[in-house]
């Protein structure tokens, strides 16, 4: 995905020609398994309250609509302006869609909220960033304080038991 936007459109090209079809059109259903696969074997991270790794979090949604680009047969890389067409092969998913939708876009938000704070560093330290929050008023009103932590730990928890609603 990145090739198209950031390296050679050659590349790009060759690569959807010679790799992306073949999984597409002969692997499909193999590739789909091995993503479900690694999707319900993820260790419990949620402890650590990684928003990237925990189950439920960035990597885990971009698995999910990775295996949902190749069940729609979704044309290049994934975005959020694809759900509708997949709400409309998966209307029983509608919801829970809607919902990991939405939790991408939160865990997102708060994981550049924190790069600004921690360059490029994935892992949440809740105390240090409460203070910061106290000390810097922009952050309050954005939402970080004191109840951060329990609020991300749900956040991670309904994002993983949507995709494994969608998955199932």
């Amino acid at each position: 995905e990145a090739r198209v936007v950031l390296g050679e459109p050659a590349t790009a090209r060759r690569f959807n020609d010679e790799i992306r079809s073949v999984v597409l059109q002969r692997n499909a259903s193999d590739f789909i398994g091995d993503i479900l696969n690694e999707l319900s074997s993820r260790g419990d991270l949620a402890s650590k309250l990684d928003l990237k790794e925990a189950p439920g979090g960035l990597r885990s949604l971009h698995l999910l609509w990775l295996v949902l680009r190749v069940f729609g047969r979704l044309p290049g890389p994934f975005n959020l302006e694809m759900v509708p067409e997949l709400v409309d092969a998966l209307p029983s998913a509608r919801a829970d869609l809607r919902i990991a939708t939405l939790a991408q876009s939160e865990l997102r938000r708060i994981r550049d909220l924190y790069r600004l704070l921690q360059a490029f560093h994935n892992r949440v330290e809740p105390e240090s960033r409460i203070q910061t929050a106290h000390d810097l008023a922009p952050l309050r009103r954005i939402g970080i304080h004191e109840n951060l932590e329990g609020e991300l730990h749900k956040l991670l928890a309904t994002s993983a038991e949507r995709i494994d609603s969608v998955t199932r």
